[in-house]
């Protein structure tokens, strides 16, 4: 009975502790000052802002039909991604604490002049609105501001001064060209005497038309894809509308002259990229050089800016490198029947699909070997694993006859390709029917995937 007694009174003890934890501790306020929304609006509501930098850059925004584009000092396509930083940040600013009410001076806040002045507008509502960043305290890192709605001097996080520094250069929209490189599907490279042309049908199928009919290699051509959608302005040089240069250079006359192309070497350009994507064509034209740079100028604005000539390095290649390797397009799993004619003997394989879904499908010689189609995947990689090390203009004169020929049929034999292999001593070349050249093997792929194939017998 005394233990019983015992933990019932233990019992009550605790209770009343989590009572006293619940009623007494949480009524503490919470530590520090409370904080407030500066204005405590949507940034969707955010239709017209105007940075001004200490330095004197002053760059206006405005938005139409929920576009942002910059207005002043130049009209300019707008980094869509950095306006929404600035206007997430201005909806959502909170002040840290107030510092000074009605602060005697200041300069000694970096306030005089400020360091960064945001003023923005609401849609329907004329009244401005205003935010002044000055010094970062010391030690605390946050950062003197003042606000439209009062004289005093308040804090706010130090990490908005990253998002509202921006001059005119980092809020224009500095891709060279706007486009989802996934849904690209046609490109064109003309340099000097050579262009290049591809066309992409499917997820990953590109073919080559120019310089000559080919299958191609998609991690060549989504390089260069990628290369052009990675690609920033590194200066503009004149602007999209012409009246003036972020440089200082000459002033142009929109009505009267047009853009001098021959000054920037854009007459007679180096390179010529055109980009298809999502039913809409772009053009990129590459022209001198300056300065480790290219002069350029894309179809979808008449500016002139420049680039790094790296994007010249990764497009400038000729049309084997953007060929496809694999000798083959049929795989183990897509594969229907496989034939390998050596001189008077012939391999035949072929795929006998299981009765159900609960019976395994299995590859049949024509000797009668059964192997499980899942075995069989092993000796198969062999053969769908090689590649062209380099490519030819064509067998040499003393590869007189094939030494084998691969016919697959794949797909549920709706596709079929045909494959012939000459070997004289250390050097194997294929050719593909349908396509130019020959492709360049080394013969130790080939011996093994003679006799993984000849492992299936």
């Amino acid at each position: 009975m005394r233990g019983l007694k015992s933990t019932s009174l233990l019992g009550v003890v605790l209770v009343a502790l989590a009572a006293y934890i619940f009623l007494v501790e949480n009524k503490k306020p919470a530590d520090g000052p409370k904080k407030t929304k500066a204005w405590g609006i949507d940034g969707s509501t955010i239709v017209d802002v105007t940075i001004h930098l200490a330095t004197g850059d002053t760059t206006r925004l405005q938005k139409n039909n929920g576009v942002w584009s910059v207005v002043e000092p130049v009209r300019a396509t707008a980094d869509e991604a950095v306006i929404a930083s600035i206007v997430n940040g201005l909806a959502g600013l909170e002040i840290e604490r107030v510092l000074e009410e009605n602060p005697a001076g200041l300069k000694d806040f970096g306030l005089e002049p400020a360091r960064v002045e945001v003023t923005f507008k609401t849609g329907g509502d004329p009244a401005e609105k205003r935010l002044r960043l000055g010094e970062k305290t010391p030690g605390s890192g946050e950062i003197y501001a003042q606000t439209d709605r009062s004289k005093a001097v308040v804090l706010v996080a130090s990490f908005l001064e990253n998002s509202f520094t921006k001059g005119t250069f980092e809020l224009r929209e500095k891709s060279i060209l706007k486009f989802d490189r996934t849904k690209a599907d046609g490109l064109e490279i003309a340099y000097g005497t050579t262009t290049l042309a591809f066309s992409k049908s499917g997820d990953v199928d590109w073919s080559m038309s120019k310089p000559f009919a080919a299958r191609g290699e998609f991690a060549a051509i989504d390089g260069a894809i990628s290369a052009l959608a990675s690609t920033q302005v590194q200066k503009f040089v004149v602007d999209d509308d012409r009246n003036t240069t972020p440089s200082g250079a000459d002033k142009v006359d929109n009505a009267r002259y047009p853009r001098d192309l021959k000054r920037y070497g854009l007459d007679k350009p180096e390179m010529t990229v055109t980009l298809k994507s999502e039913g809409k064509t772009q053009t990129l034209t590459i022209g001198g050089a300056v300065d480790g740079t290219r002069y350029a100028t894309r179809s979808s604005s008449p500016g002139i800016f420049t680039v790094g000539n790296n994007l010249l390095t990764d497009l400038r290649k000729g049309g084997d490198e953007f060929r496809r390797k694999d000798l083959f397009d049929f795989r183990a799993f897509t594969a229907n029947r496989i034939e390998v004619a050596r001189g008077t003997d012939t391999l035949v394989l072929e795929k006998v699909k299981g009765k159900d879904t609960t019976t395994p499908d299995n590859w049949k010689s024509g000797s009668g070997t059964t192997t499980d189609a899942m075995k069989a995947e092993d000796p198969l990689l062999k053969v769908t694993s090689l590649r062209a090390d380099t490519f030819v203009p064509a067998v040499p004169a003393a590869f007189k006859t094939p030494t084998a020929v691969v016919t697959a049929k794949f797909d549920d034999s709706k596709k079929t390709e045909v494959v012939k292999v000459f070997v004289k001593d250390a050097d194997v070349f294929a050719t593909r029917e349908g396509e130019p050249g020959a492709a360049k093997i080394t013969r130790t792929a080939w011996d093994e995937a003679l006799k993984a194939l000849d492992s299936l017998k």
